[in-house]
């Protein structure tokens, strides 16, 4: 589940960064401080398939918290519940369904701010506003500051 929001099967990290690769940052020294026009679009593009991502991802986190509640699970509910156990250590919580609650919330937040700026109603992206010189655009306290 958390692999579909970050794993890019189509768009491997190297092929979109602006320099050699270091995990998911960029060796600083390569990069300047000043976000590029092109660092901007490709962050917009980018913005599309994680929307379609985190839309797969919530569809499928609620599949998973209703899983999570039966106490007869079919061999597909068994590897949801796994995922969820194993991305968000919901059975580590007192209450699972609460805990797994707070991570809906997030992501649903993130997808509302990723839509709005994919309809254009919103820019959650800003050029050159992270102290962070590997980033290549940031997302604005989420997106909601204005």
């Amino acid at each position: 589940m958390l692999n579909e929001v970050v794993n890019s099967a189509r768009v491997p990290v190297a092929a979109h960064s602006v320099g050699p690769v270091i995990g998911f940052k960029v060796k600083s020294s390569l990069v300047s401080g000043t976000t590029t026009d092109a660092q901007m679009r490709l962050a917009e593009t980018l913005a599309v398939d994680a929307e379609k991502r985190l839309t797969a991802a919530v569809t499928r986190m609620k599949k998973a918290v209703l899983a999570m509640a039966k106490t007869k699970r079919t061999a597909e509910e068994e590897e949801l519940v796994k995922e969820i156990n194993w991305h968000f250590k919901a059975s580590a919580d007192a209450s699972p369904a609460t805990h797994m609650a707070k991570v809906q919330a997030i992501l649903s937040t993130m997808l509302v701010a990723i839509k709005e700026q994919n309809l254009g109603t919103r820019s959650i992206f800003k050029k050159g506003t992270d102290p962070d010189p590997t980033a290549i655009a940031t997302a604005h306290e989420g997106g909601w500051a204005r």
